[in-house]
């Protein structure tokens, strides 16, 4: 009775934020903040959420369940339409410092530029198992931090990526 029920929330460097809440339902849907302001219901959905993050300019992405896609950037919300494969089902979302955006889906850690808008896809061979990855840390350096099934995985701003083997896997690499 009287309690609040949160389903996820998603906060930048920064303090904006998002939060999506389920109960009660008088205040159930997406509530958004900026580092300045009180929160403020930016929607009213019943739709579960899958992932949702939030850019350091403020920009947010949310996943539903159901496999809609959402995004606010400066022009308000707008429904995404014919979605790239790495946004059908992802695990996580994250954005980097230059807005970049991560996807962590089961099959593979993939990475949308934001200057092409292009996706890539980062994995090893299919039987590798640096491919399941347990946790990802985003430094503040920008970097993106790994552990993997075979050790830790670092990707760099530039896009590239050294791989640090655990015990007797040998020395680091560039993958």
């Amino acid at each position: 009775e009287g309690q609040i029920r949160v389903d996820k929330v998603a906060v930048n460097r920064h303090g904006d934020g998002i939060v999506s809440i389920v109960v009660p339902l008088a205040m159930s849907g997406l509530w958004e903040w900026a580092r300045t302001g009180a929160g403020v219901r930016t929607a009213i959905s019943v739709q579960s959420v899958q992932t949702m993050a939030v850019s350091p300019k403020g920009e947010v992405i949310v996943i539903y369940k159901s496999g809609r896609v959402h995004f606010r950037g400066q022009n308000g919300w707008e429904l995404i339409q014919g979605l790239p494969p790495p946004l059908w089902n992802p695990m996580f979302v994250a954005f980097r410092e230059n807005g970049d955006l991560w996807a962590g889906t089961e099959t593979g850690l993939f990475l949308q530029r934001r200057a092409s808008g292009e996706w890539s896809r980062s994995h090893q061979y299919f039987s590798d198992h640096r491919n399941a990855i347990n946790e990802i840390v985003k430094s503040r350096d920008g970097k993106v931090w790994m552990a993997t099934g075979g050790g830790i995985s670092v990707a760099h701003e530039d896009g590239s990526m050294v791989a640090r083997p655990g015990p007797g896997e040998g020395p680091a690499r560039l993958v």
